[in-house]
């Protein structure tokens, strides 16, 4: 999972480095390095020499934003399928719900309402930007 999580988060914001993607993530910056260890080693991102010769950015290979969009596809699916049997009305309910059980705004963005309603569309995906999340 964490590994996915930095991926996703890398894949994102081409550039970060390794310390910025575990803050972002609330994450160990130490458990970070061995995660990207193996993401590298998969081929799916690599370790860069950023403007300080101490720090690296992280880059996403094809092959790792590849697996991203894979994978959030995955992800998305088994949320519809578990979903499935809630109206509309209902899953904006259990989506405002956890935005407030998260502390964020609860008002959807028109682009998150206008894509729930497109079928074999993820809620969360952005027209604009289909492979990020």
């Amino acid at each position: 999972m964490w590994q996915y999580a930095v991926l996703s988060v890398a894949a994102r914001d081409d550039g970060l480095s390794q310390t910025e993607i575990a803050d972002r993530l609330a994450y160990s910056r130490n458990r970070i390095v061995n995660d990207l260890d193996l993401l590298e080693a998969r081929g799916l991102a690599e370790r860069r020499a950023g403007a300080d010769r101490r720090r690296y950015s992280i880059a996403v290979t094809p092959a790792g934003r590849d697996a991203v969009a894979g994978i959030r596809a995955a992800i998305w699916s088994a949320e519809d399928a578990l979903l499935s049997h809630l109206p509309a009305a209902g899953r904006e309910s259990l989506q405002e719900l956890l935005h407030q059980a998260l502390g964020r705004p609860s008002a959807p963005e028109p682009a998150l309402a206008q894509a729930s309603e497109t079928p074999g569309r993820h809620p969360a995906a952005r027209p604009d930007r289909t492979t990020e999340g």
